[in-house]
Formats: structure tokens, sequence, C-alpha cells
């Protein structure tokens, strides 16, 4: 979260983070938000299906490739990736959460 808040263009895209891997991180907060849904409005198509059916598809051409190369590593996949986005998401609220508390520190030598 530094590195987005010393360049702010680098949180929407960068050579190193592929896109579908920043839309996963919403997924863990979208369930949390549609189990609340769920539990208040009790809807005929559960919200948390809906998005736990749109976290698989994002992860499916990973999955795929990762089944062509080794089933059994393919099969932890989808697992392994939630994972991963929830962890992701912890980190980008701790970063948040420590940007916010403390200013940049820009080094003396530094031309900005």
């Amino acid at each position: 979260m530094l590195a987005v808040r010393k360049n702010p263009g680098k949180g929407l895209k960068d050579s190193h983070t592929p896109q579908v891997m920043k839309l996963q991180l919403l997924f863990a907060p979208a369930l949390l938000f549609a189990a609340g849904l769920d539990l208040t409005l009790r809807p005929s198509v559960p919200a948390c299906v809906c998005v736990i059916g749109a976290f698989l598809v994002s992860a499916l051409p990973f999955t795929v490739r990762a089944v062509l190369k080794d089933p059994v590593v393919g099969l932890l996949c989808p697992p392994l990736l939630v994972l991963r986005a929830c962890a992701q998401i912890v980190g980008v609220l701790a970063g948040l959460i420590r940007a916010f508390r403390k200013p940049i520190e820009v080094p003396a030598n530094s031309p900005a």
C-alpha cells in the first residue's frame, strides 16, 4: 500500500499483478456482505452462492492450467486462491490503516 500511495497509478495497473487477482480481492468483503444480505432477506437464490460462483469463474483459467500440469495441485487451486485473496485483503486493509496513521517519509536526499 505504501507503493500505491507513492505511485497511485500502480493501484489500477502494474506489470506484476494480474487484473483478475485485484478483482479476487473484492470477493472476501463481497462474501461477507452477501452473507449479511442472505441472513436478512432470505432470497430464493442466496447471494453467497452467486459470489462463490463468480470467484470460481474468475479462478477457472488458473485452475485449468494447473490441472493440466499437475491434477492434484490443480484441485487444490481454488481453496488456495481463496486463502490468497483473504490474505491479500487483510494486507491491503492493514496497509491502508498504517498509511493513514503515518505520513509518507521522504529521504532527505530525494529529489521529491
